[in-house]
């Protein structure tokens, strides 16, 4: 199953649910953010993700957010 098969699936699990447009796009945003960097590191298949990959994926978006609150200090 590629990235973009599961993206849609959620979508459609999401709207099944009910949740608001604003949610939707907001999770999707992350999914793909997910998918840019499994596909950056060569993880084409998202079944083959590791638990270590989703750590190194949440160490990156750590190391990210703080370096723009030394750029932007009060963030």
């Amino acid at each position: 199953m590629e990235w973009q098969d599961i993206i849609s699936q959620f979508e459609k699990f999401l709207k099944k649910k009910g949740r608001s447009n604003s949610t939707i796009i907001a999770y999707i945003q992350d999914i793909k953010q997910l998918s840019a960097f499994s596909l950056s590191q060569k993880l084409n298949n998202p079944k083959l993700i590791t638990k270590q990959d989703l750590e190194n994926y949440i160490a990156g978006l750590k190391n990210k957010r703080f370096s723009q609150q030394k750029q932007f200090p009060g963030r």
